[in-house]
């Protein structure tokens, strides 16, 4: 699990902007993600990036995340080559090379979301 602290990470500015700028459930969806990779990660933290939500994994960009009409999606997914299982469980959702999308009418895969995030964290050397 996560070193991060319970406390809720300051949101920036021009972050707030764009929460505010999602419809509301793109915007759950969005917020749901950021928390469940938040909780998940050492060293958490959040920004504006690409004029999306990034998060932040002891500084360093880790995902971004982002809500749309019908979609919320997380950019970029990680070298799968090592982690057939993951790369079986994203298939559903893999738009493209290095984006995911998962659809606003089906349950969100928070356990998914998170497991590309610690993905992401060991490769980056994160941990």
């Amino acid at each position: 699990m996560s070193e991060s602290t319970t406390d809720p990470l300051p949101v920036p500015p021009d972050l707030q902007a764009y929460l505010d700028g999602l419809a509301p459930e793109p915007r759950a969806a969005v917020e749901a993600m950021r928390d469940r990779v938040v909780a998940a990660i050492p060293e958490p933290g959040q920004r504006l990036g690409y004029q999306i939500l990034g998060v932040t994994c002891r500084g360093k960009a880790l995902v971004y995340l982002a809500g749309w009409t019908e979609h919320v999606a997380m950019y970029p997914i990680p070298a799968l080559e090592d982690e057939p299982a993951l790369a079986e469980a994203i298939e559903p959702y893999r738009k493209g090379k290095g984006t995911l999308h998962f659809p606003l009418a089906e349950p969100l895969p928070l356990d998914l979301v998170e497991r590309v995030a610690l993905t992401w964290v060991a490769q980056r050397g994160l941990g």
